[in-house]
């Protein structure tokens, strides 16, 4: 989940925080996966990685001290995990059980480019996707006044 505004500041980062509490607390499944030998159970859920897109930083320095204090104020489900301000460059946060934001910062050109393969090195570790539950969705659409499937 990214959300998108023209500068990284304080109100959109806390901005950014409660839109990705608003996907985090959505209802989220995993069906079973069948295979030849049986049926593997279901995978956990990976984390929904959310950050925040920005033309340009409204801090000097555009990713210093204000940035983590911002970060550091979200609670679990609000965190940002990786952001970037085209004209500045990207962060990737971690947070620790210190709940203070670990921050990797790369400046300067290519800031694009660097979101984009810190965003998608972030499903590699999972090897797999968890399998649509389509029974979940059949279900909720059932008693509906939608045709039963």
């Amino acid at each position: 989940m990214l959300e998108v505004k023209q500068d990284l500041s304080r109100e959109h980062v806390l901005y950014a925080g409660e839109k990705a509490a608003s996907v985090r607390h959505l209802h989220r499944t995993s069906a079973p996966v069948p295979h030849v030998e049986g049926v593997a159970k279901p995978r956990p859920l990976p984390p929904i990685v959310a950050g925040i897109l920005t033309y340009q930083s409204w801090w000097t320095p555009p990713f210093g001290d204000p940035l983590r204090q911002a970060l550091s104020e979200q609670t679990a489900a609000k965190q940002l995990n990786i952001g970037c301000a085209l004209v500045h460059g990207t962060f990737e946060a971690r947070y620790p059980d210190t709940g203070e934001p670990d921050l990797t910062i790369v400046e300067g050109p290519r800031s694009l480019l660097q979101l984009l393969m810190r965003l998608l090195k972030q499903p590699q570790s999972l090897a797999t996707a968890p399998a649509i539950d389509y029974e979940a969705y059949v279900a909720r659409f059932q008693g509906e006044g939608r045709p039963r499937v």
